[in-house]
């Protein structure tokens, strides 16, 4: 599914929260459209500075024909 929706270049952001498994996250992080487009979130705090940065990156994006 990931791959399907990268494929058509749609923006893949993963974010897990107060998630310990190694398996899971590296789940989430290969489902990213790259590897710093996922974030873990240990506290309520730490998700919305996550939710702010994803918000500043989809602000700069530009489209074009």
């Amino acid at each position: 599914l990931c791959a399907s929706i990268k494929a058509n270049k749609i923006l893949v952001y993963t974010i897990t929260f107060q998630l310990d498994s190694e398996t899971a996250k590296d789940m989430y992080r290969r489902c990213a459209t790259k590897p710093e487009m996922y974030f873990n979130s240990p506290s309520t705090t730490d998700l919305k500075g996550i939710f702010q940065r994803i918000a500043s990156e989809l602000n700069d994006l530009r489209f074009s024909q």
